[in-house]
This record gives structure tokens, C-alpha cells and sequence, in this order.
């Protein structure tokens, strides 16, 4: 229930400072003109961070009025949208702010959650609240210690999840929708004797500031629930538009009468959408899709997934993930047109017509820093544009202004190479062009699943380039044959500006240093790393190596029953050799490069014998999980919940960041015991380099490939998480082991139920808090104790799933398996 009132982004998500930079434009005809769609060589938006209001926290509603005026509706909380609220104004675009005299609002209750507002074209602002007294919230959390103690709830769970991914209220009532007010039939004893959550209510505040109670409130009534609103916009004929977590409703101000229901085809838990005339636009996975608002009909659509130019150049609006609250939806009245936002840049749809065109290239503006959540989208009178980020529990508000005289693309150009996206790199794209706006940050990703190609492909067309003198100014050497690279002189000697940093203290030395040959020369250097890790009994955790594991698992055969249970999670083969890859990898390979035949044996048969030590129900499901995800990996947290409920032999995963060490203390706890450790294999003290970066040795622009090498292992980018490895940056890694929200002592709940074989309702549920200072210290000192680097090259890692899966099967021996995998090894490292 304090979930409802508390609204913390995802965690650490820090903040950062904003500069002056350049967005360059893919259609550069200036707002309202009719220039041709080629690329022109000059034209391109401006982009400038603005000041909010001092102290902003979270934003309930922007507004730009008919005068041209912008208005926010806020809190000065950061951490809570329950308080007090506070009505600010822009009359120069955005640019300064002054604080409206709203005592309307202080009428409304001692303490406010706004759930939903909006304005409409008249200056009317309409309102849904849940009012309450100091005292109400008091009592309130009063009662959530008191329930500490039995468990949590769905309700909560449900509640803490949709928290961390939108600034609007989560939908009153549990995960099934059950209305707030009945959320004790669900069994929610704990959050509901005494006092109860007060009801919302919707106001409608005119210009003059006089409230106007409306006889209902903003709910979806479905089938399976009522769905309580969490966003607002109020469109030209005065129809009020709720966003109700899952589906649009669309009700009449004045009767309250719910005339149409807007349900999208692809699942989304926050949809974007804005209204034009008499049209509704809306997102729908890829789609924007426009609705007829008398008739509520479906009029049209268009994808906002560009196809590959004829040319070569980039594509028009691809995203690499299509999540529809990644895409912020707004309307220019004035010109009948729809904008839309991503990553990928800033696009304009006229209403009527056939054609996307982008105004602004993400890549080259903040639109591109994945730290960065956009949340609104303001097009003003002049074609300008205001656009509102998330910036964990900050908020940041950049204008973009069209520029004629800017080069459409900066005049230099660094490229950057990866096999696949990488948060890390493209947080530093945002703040290296600031940093440098003649600079276009170029970066090339070979594996997007767009096509057919593979990273055998992709590494053998980047060796010629390469080998002939051409190629990217800096790799990100994740799963590239590196040794290989090192051999064939094709990366710049990092060790004087490495050594610097590690030697004093700016960089972690063992992880820094990872690529340290026998000569004391760098040539790659990681900015990140994840641990392999399990999480069992303290027997199997200290587990001396892979095979005394997989003797302790294969023991515990039949104690773990039903499809839900097993030794681990997954016990595809497939899945396995993912999971133990780095931590046996090491041992198969020699100092002269040939195969250890007997270790890669040894490695086969354990995994065989943890595999056939599950039941054929088991087994069939880790088959269906694995060919439905296209490769279903291990889940530290949900495999930990799975682990406590004494389901699973262990859990084991990658330790991707510090803030995940939460989840393994809170499963420990509630186990009763128990212990995390790195996980055991056929090498010990393993860790894994990740953001693996090297500079092209014939490259024009060292320097600056190595100046963003250096901002990359910065603490101000290696502050962020993005659950792809903690950080190389010392500082930013120590950091990582304090409590970042020190005052929630209540941390997130996460739960999960399903039928059994026999009917019965089996559910689990786990609360999860920073953990003691003393479990973090330990954790600390493992971590950083760990000695051996084990990276790989994917194109060897698919040579042994494809050569050892007919042993898996029975259609191979295990002779016949090792055999084939050395002849091909033998090939490709001859190449």
C-alpha cells in the first residue's frame, strides 16, 4: 500500500549534468516547411537543458496553454508523490519559472496524490486525488511495520513493480485489478484491518481557480477488475481520456459516462497517446494507431519501425526495444500534426498524411542516454520543442530549437564498433557530443536481429576491414577473438594511460587490467564486469569445483518434485553451457591455443549428469521454456524466490550489478541460511570483463578514441546502472555499496502464484531491503578478491553448442562430440 504513495524510479539511476550539444535532423526542413526529404548539409535542432523549478519531484501534468504559456503540475518531493502540490508557469518557453498562487489546491486536503491531471485548450484543469491527513498517513505506515512480519502481499508486489516504471499512480487494487476498496476479499488481512486507503476524487478547476467536484472518478470496469486511472488528457470536444494502466478509457465530463474503451494488440503496462481533432492516437507495440472518438472506431495507423534506406544511411525509427512507454506521443494542433519521441529521434505525422519524418537523430542528443526516461513531449508555437526526462529521481528538461546555419552532421566523426548494443556506450555518446558538439558519435551494431547475420560474419568482415588499415576508430571487443587481435597487431597499446589510472586507485586493478600480456602491454580494457554466482546451501556454494557441484546436485535427486522444481531453474543443455561457460572456459584451452580434450570432457559429463538427473517433466519444460525465449537464461531473483521455497537445489545467474546482491541476502534471510559465492566451475576466482573497449591501431582519431575510452570508465557514466556489469571506475563501484534510498526501509516486494498439478494454489512472495552492512562488506571483499578474467568469443562458444548438442541428445558419443568441436577450432583459429 506505501507503494501507491511512494513512487521511486528504478534504482540507481543517477543523475547528471546537462550541457549545450547539437541533434542532427534526418528531414532538415525547418518546422512547417516543405524542404525535400534528402539529407541537406546544413539544418539541425539545437539542444538546451532548461531550469525546472527548484526542488521539482514528480511531475503530474505539462501543459502548453493557448497563449503560447507552459504550465507544470508538481510536487517538491522526490521520493513521494503523496504532499503538497504546486502549480508553476513559463511564459518565455520554459526558459524561467514563477510559482502560481493556487490556494484552491491547499483547500483540497492536508496531503495530496495526484493520480491523474490534465488541462484542456480552455485553461481547465481536471483532477484525480486521493486526499489525506497527517494523521491518515501515520497510521498508515504504522500499519505496514505491524504487517511486516507475514510476508508480502500481491497487492503490494503488483503495486511496488508498476512503481518503477511510470512517474502516474499504479491502478488501485492488486494484479488481478480488484478495486482498492475490496482489497481485503483477496486476503490482504495485513495491509487492511484498520485504517483504510480514503477514496479518490475528480475535480475540475477552472481559470479563476473555483473546484468543481465531479460525481465520478476516472475507472475502466473489465471484465477481470476495475482498473483506476494514472494518466489524463482531455481532448477538443471536452471528452476526458484516462490512461488505465492497460487500456484507454474515454468518458463524458458531464455524466461520467464511459463511451469507449481503446485496448491495444501489443501488451504494454503504459501506453502513450494524445488526441487531435477528433482523433485519438495511440501506441501499440510499433504502431501508432488512430481511433475515431465519436465512433471509437480504429481509423488508421502507421509504424514508427523504418525500413533501411536505399541509400545506406540510418534507419527512420527502429527501436531496439519496442516497450510502448519508450514512446512519448503528442499533437500540434496548429499544423494537424502527431510527434512522437524515442530514442531513435524526434518524428512528425501529419494527420492526413502518408509520411514520418524526423525532426531530431536520437544519437545525437540525450534521447540516446539510456539513463534518460523521457515522460513528456511539448511542441511550441515557434516548432521548438520541450522535452521532459526522468533522470532517476530527477528531472530534466531540454528545449530543441531549430538552427539553419548548424551543420546537419557535426563536421568529425568517431566510430564505434560492437557486435551488439551496449547501454554503457551509448550513455557516453550522449555526453562525449555534448562535451564535443563538432563530434557525431557513429556507432555500428553488427547482431540487431534485423537480418540474417551472424557474428561469424559480422567478426569476418570487421578482420578484413581491419587487416587492410580501415575498420572503427574503437571496439567494443565483447565476444571477439581478442588474443587474436593482439596477435595481428591491430590494437593500440593502452598501458600508459591504463597503469595511470590503476595505479592510483581510479580504476579497479584486476578487472583493468584483465588483458595483461606476459610483456606488460594493455591493448583492451574492460568498463565493466559481472560475476558468475550461486546461490545454495552452504555445501554446494563452497563447492570446491564444477564436478563436486554437480555430485551434490545429482544427490539431491527427487527431493526437488514437479515441473517448478529441479537441481537449477534450467537444465537445457544449451542453457548450462551458457551458464558454466565462464567459469570452465578458461580450462579448455592451453598456453599454445590447442584444445585440453580431457578437461572439455570433463566439462561435458557433469553437465550431462546434472541434466539427467532431472525428471522428464522437468526436463520437457526447460526444452519449451528455451525454444519459446529463444534461449531462456537464469534469473538470480526469481530463481532465489524458487531456491527459498526449497524448489530448487539453487540458484545460480550473473551478478550484473551491485544493487542485485539484494535479492540473494533478502532469499537468505527468509531461507533461514544459506550463502552466495561465485559459482563453482573448472577454474576458480572468475570474473567476467564486459564492455570490453580497444582502439583501432591505424585509426585517424586515436586520441579521441581514447579521450572516450577514458569518459566510458568515467565515474559520471559508470555512476548509472544498466544491469550490464558493475563498474571498472572504482569510486562508482564503491558507491554502488551504499544504500542509495537510506529513508525506504521498506525496499520492493515481489511475489509470484500458480495452480499445481493437484489444484492446489501454490504462491511465494519476498521482500527485498538493502542488505546489512556487514553481508555488503563481504560481498565487497569476495568480489574484488576475484583474479581470473574469463571473456568469450562467440564464435567459438556456438561451436560448442552446435557440436556437443548431439552428445546431449544421444545421437553423438562423447568422443565423437570433442572431436568435432577440436576440427573446427582448429579451422577458425587457423584463419
Amino acid at each position: 500500500m506505501r507503494k501507491r504513495l511512494k513512487r521511486l524510479g528504478a534504482l540507481a539511476l543517477a543523475g547528471m549534468m546537462l550541457a549545450l550539444s547539437a541533434c542532427g535532423d534526418n528531414s532538415p526542413s525547418a518546422p512547417g516547411g516543405d524542404a525535400p526529404g534528402a539529407q541537406a548539409a546544413m539544418g539541425r535542432y539545437i539542444e538546451e537543458e532548461y531550469a525546472l523549478p527548484e526542488g521539482v519531484g514528480y511531475v503530474a501534468a505539462v501543459h502548453r496553454a493557448e497563449d503560447g504559456s507552459i504550465r507544470l503540475l508538481c510536487n517538491l518531493d522526490k521520493e513521494m508523490m503523496l504532499g503538497k502540490w504546486y502549480v508553476y508557469a513559463s511564459t518565455d518557453g520554459g526558459r524561467r519559472w514563477m510559482q502560481e498562487e493556487t490556494p484552491w489546491l491547499d483547500g483540497l486536503g492536508e496531503l495530496l496524490t495526484v493520480e491523474a491531471a490534465a488541462w484542456d485548450r480552455a485553461g481547465n484543469l481536471y483532477m484525480q486525488y486521493m486526499p489525506m491527513t497527517q494523521a491518515e498517513f501515520d497510521a498508515l505506515m504504522a500499519q505496514m511495520e505491524a504487517a511486516k512480519g507475514g510476508g508480502a502481499s500481491a497487492a503490494a508486489a503488483e503495486s511496488a513493480e508498476t512503481s518503477a516504471s511510470s512517474d502516474a499512480p499504479a491502478p488501485e487494487g492488486d494484479a488481478a485489478g480488484t478495486d482498492g476498496e475490496d482489497a481485503g476479499d483477496n486476503g490482504d488481512e495485513g495491509l487492511t484491518s484498520g485504517p483504510q486507503m480514503p477514496s479518490s476524487k475528480l475535480v475540475k478547476v477552472d481559470p479563476a481557480g473555483n473546484v468543481e467536484e465531479l460525481s465520478f472518478t476516472l475507472e475502466a470496469q473489465m471484465d477481470y477488475g476495475t482498473l483506476g486511472a494514472r494518466g489524463l488528457q482531455v481532448a477538443e470536444n471536452g471528452d476526458l481520456i484516462a490512461d488505465c494502466a492497460f487500456v484507454l478509457a474515454q468518458f463524458d465530463p458531464a455524466t461520467g459516462e464511459c463511451k469507449h474503451l481503446y485496448d491495444p494488440e501489443a501488451f504494454a503496462n503504459s501506453i502513450s497517446y494524445t488526441t487531435l481533432q477528433d482523433t485519438l492516437a495511440m501506441t501499440d507495440g510499433d504502431l501508432v494507431t488512430f481511433y475515431d472518438l465519436t465512433t471509437g472506431e480504429q481509423t488508421g495507423s502507421f509504424s514508427t519501425a523504418g525500413q533501411q534506406p536505399e541509400d545506406g544511411g540510418p534507419k527512420v525509427a527502429t527501436m531496439a526495444e519496442s516497450a510502448s512507454y519508450e514512446r512519448v506521443l503528442t499533437s500540434d494542433p496548429e499544423n494537424g500534426a502527431v510527434y512522437f519521441a524515442d530514442s531513435t529521434g524526434v518524428y512528425r505525422h501529419l494527420l492526413d498524411g502518408a509520411v514520418t519524418e524526423r525532426l531530431i537523430d536520437g544519437e545525437l542528443c540525450s534521447l540516446n542516454m539510456p539513463a534518460l526516461r523521457l515522460t513528456d513531449l511539448i511542441v511550441k508555437e515557434d516548432g521548438s520543442l520541450l522535452l521532459l526526462y526522468a533522470d532517476g529521481m530527477d528531472r530534466t528538461l531540454m528545449n530543441y530549437t531549430y538552427s539553419a546555419d548548424t551543420p546537419t552532421v557535426p563536421d568529425k566523426e568517431l566510430r564505434v564498433f560492437s557486435l551488439r548494443d551496449n547501454k554503457t556506450i551509448r550513455q557516453s555518446m550522449g555526453l562525449f557530443q555534448r562535451q564535443n558538439p563538432d563530434v557525431h558519435v557513429v556507432y555500428d551494431v553488427a547482431l540487431t536481429g534485423a537480418d540474417a547475420v551472424t557474428a561469424s560474419d559480422a567478426l569476418r568482415t570487421l578482420a578484413n576491414e581491419l587487416l587492410a588499415g580501415k575498420g572503427p576508430d574503437l571496439l567494443v571487443l565483447d565476444g571477439m577473438p581478442i588474443d587474436s587481435y593482439v596477435e595481428k597487431g591491430v590494437l593500440l597499446d593502452l598501458s600508459e594511460p591504463v597503469g595511470g589510472k590503476t595505479a592510483s586507485g581510479e580504476w579497479l586493478k584486476a578487472e583493468a587490467e584483465s588483458f595483461k600480456t606476459a610483456d606488460g602491454r594493455i591493448y583492451a580494457v574492460p568498463a565493466r564486469f559481472s560475476v558468475p554466482v550461486i546461490l545454495a546451501d552452504e555445501e554446494a556454494a563452497r563447492a570446491k569445483d564444477l564436478t563436486a557441484l554437480a555430485d551434490w546436485l545429482v544427490a539431491q535427486k527427487g527431493r526437488f518434485p514437479g515441473i517448478h522444481g529441479g537441481a537449477l531453474s534450467i537444465v537445457h543443455p544449451a542453457a548450462m553451457i551458457d551458464l558454466f561457460y565462464p567459469v570452465c572456459s578458461p580450462a579448455w584451452f592451453q598456453a599454445d591455443g590447442s584444445m585440453d580434450e580431457e578437461a572439455f570432457r570433463a566439462f561435458l559429463t557433469d553437465l550431462k549428469r546434472i541434466c539427467d538427473s532431472a525428471t522428464s517433466e522437468q526436463a520437457e519444460e526447460s526444452k519449451a521454456a528455451y525454444e519459446y525465449t529463444g534461449g531462456a537464461s537464469y534469473d538470480l531473483l526469481w530463481d532465489g524466490l524458487r531456491w527459498t521455497y526449497d524448489m530448487l537445489g539453487a540458484a545460480a545467474g550473473s551478478l550484473d550489478s551491485v544493487k542485485a546482491l539484494a535479492a540473494p541476502d533478502a532469499c537468505i534471510v527468509k531461507h533461514g541460511g544459506g550463502e552466495l559465492a561465485p559459482l563453482p566451475g573448472q577454474v576458480s576466482g572468475v570474473f567476467v570483463p564486459r564492455t570490453i573497449l580497444g582502439v583501432n591501431a591505424e585509426s585517424k582519431q586515436a586520441d579521441m578514441a581514447q579521450a572516450f575510452l577514458g569518459l566510458v570508465l568515467s565515474e559520471q557514466v559508470q555512476k548509472n546502472n544498466f544491469d550490464d556489469g558493475m563498474p571498472v571506475n572504482a569510486a562508482a563501484f564503491s558507491n554502488g555499496f551504499v544504500n542509495p534510498n537510506p529513508g525506504d526501509p521498506d525496499g520492493m516486494y515481489y511475489g509470484s502464484s500458480w495452480t499445481g498439478e493437484d489444484g492446489e494454489e501454490i504462491s511465494m512472495d519476498l521482500q527485498v531491503t538493502w542488505p546489512s552492512d556487514a553481508f555488503m562488506e563481504n560481498a565487497e571483499n569476495w568480489i574484488t578478491a576475484l583474479d581470473t578474467p574469463s571473456a568469450s568469443d562467440e564464435v567459438v562458444k556456438q561451436m560448442v553448442l552446435d557440436e556437443t548438442a548431439g552428445y546431449f541428445d544421444g545421437t553423438r558419443t562423447l568422443d565423437e562430440a570433442v572431436t568435432a568441436l577440436r576440427e573446427k577450432l582448429n579451422i577458425y583459429l587457423a584463419e
